[in-house]
């Protein structure tokens, strides 16, 4: 699983987990550029908005579908995530960004 050592992958389940619903990829490339840049989701840079969404497409989400721990829905014009039960397997794994403790997911 050397997949987990990557930072946004990390960031992509832990929000998927602790979203326990479906999450948009717009959405979720907003989120993760907030906590890569310190801002706001309102504010996190359209460049690094852009760039996290095409790492996430081309690098990291296809993998992570093809290993089963999230699977891809389209609905209308928007594509959505969600982990699956496998999540559990490797929950132990998942490392949360320590600000917010221990048991915690980055939820905004």
């Amino acid at each position: 699983m050397e997949l987990l050592g990557y930072s946004r992958v990390q960031d992509t389940l832990c929000y998927l987990r602790q979203q326990n619903r479906p999450v948009t990829c717009k959405n979720l490339a907003h989120k993760i550029a907030s906590w890569e840049s310190g801002q706001p989701s309102s504010k996190a840079p359209d460049e690094l908005i852009h760039e996290i969404s095409d790492s996430l497409q081309h690098d990291y989400l296809p993998k992570l579908v093809e290993i089963g721990l999230i699977e891809r829905e389209q609905k209308y014009d928007e594509e959505y995530l969600r982990v699956t039960d496998k999540i559990n397997a490797i929950e132990a794994d998942l490392n949360p960004r320590s600000e917010l403790g221990p048991t915690e997911y980055r939820v905004e």
